[in-house]
């Protein structure tokens, strides 16, 4: 079933085109809103139901997803094909981190490496925890989907300073402490 709804997706994607997406959905790259144009591939009814209406939903974790044709989307990938003609090759980042955020200007292409970079610390240091005896703190990055241990530090600052040195040298623009 996996198999096939992949093979429709991309067989989708392909049909969905940037004249196409522009013609059925109004994307304002300065606030990141899509709004439901008329369209004609579906019926009237549907159609005076959502014209003019926000397109899509969010989901728990403030992703917007946008359904075309019995296909689920992100409204980021959409954004990004309308404006570039294109979907991305990997991924896209929202640069704030804030995945509510669609405007263009908080895109950026990026590869899984890259975007999971750019994540907030979920408790306390990012990068950081204490040791097994609970006695130190040790820095951990990844990189290329590894782990590299940095090192064993007596404070929790010391540990993700480490951290944030080393971050800076391998996810360049994408570090995020």
């Amino acid at each position: 079933m996996a198999d096939y709804s992949k093979a429709r997706t991309r067989i989708l994607r392909k049909k969905l085109t940037q004249a196409y997406l522009w013609s059925i959905l109004n994307y304002n790259p300065l606030t990141g809103s899509f709004v439901w144009k008329s369209r004609s591939d579906i019926s009237a009814n549907v159609n005076a139901r959502f014209i003019g209406k926000p397109a899509g939903w969010q989901r728990k974790d403030s992703y917007l997803f946008i359904g075309i044709q019995g296909t689920v989307f992100l409204a980021s990938h959409l954004a990004y094909r309308m404006m570039t003609g294109k979907f991305p090759k990997n991924e896209i980042d929202h640069e704030d981190t804030d995945p509510s955020n669609n405007r263009w200007k908080n895109f950026r292409p990026a590869t899984r490496s890259q975007n999971m970079s750019n994540t907030r610390a979920r408790n306390g240091f990012k990068g950081v925890s204490l040791t097994t005896n609970k006695q130190r703190w040790r820095a951990r990055i990844g990189y290329q989907k590894k782990h590299f241990y940095i090192g064993t530090y007596d404070t929790e600052q010391a540990a993700h300073a480490a951290y944030c040195e080393v971050a800076t040298r391998l996810h360049k623009k994408f570090a995020r402490f």
